[in-house]
């Protein structure tokens, strides 16, 4: 399964063989906030 099928599956309920992962979508700027306030180290890695 390409990466576009992969996508068009996902988005519309079929079966996928793994998530989508999207580098560029990564968590919003308050999220990371929220999670080291809530005890995640500064540099995950």
């Amino acid at each position: 399964m390409n990466d576009r099928e992969r996508f068009v599956n996902y988005m519309i309920g079929r079966p996928v063989d793994r998530p989508p992962f999207w580098l560029f979508w990564g968590p919003w700027d308050t999220t990371w906030e929220r999670w080291r306030a809530e005890g995640m180290p500064a540099v995950v890695v």
